[in-house]
């Protein structure tokens, strides 16, 4: 069974910060339904923005989501 993968990434990262690209570049070669977005607010962001956007991803997921948080990332998961 395929899953998506949706990633959040920390504190003032991107989807272009950290391992974010490499691991895109692997995902590709993989063929694997994944998600790595921006997260609004920098330096200064607001919960219940990333967790509107959170939700709204697991939403449209129409497969078995797997969550990866990386830093501030992972408490918005939780």
């Amino acid at each position: 069974m395929s899953k998506k993968v949706i990633f959040v990434h920390g504190y003032t990262a991107s989807s272009s910060a950290n391992w974010y690209p490499n691991i895109s570049t692997e995902l590709d070669k993989l063929g694997v339904d994944y998600s790595i977005r921006d997260y609004p607010g920098d330096r200064h962001p607001v919960q219940e923005e990333w967790l509107e956007i959170i939700e709204k991803q697991v939403q449209a997921a129409n497969k078995p989501i797997v969550l990866v948080g990386h830093s501030l990332g992972t408490r918005a998961i939780l």
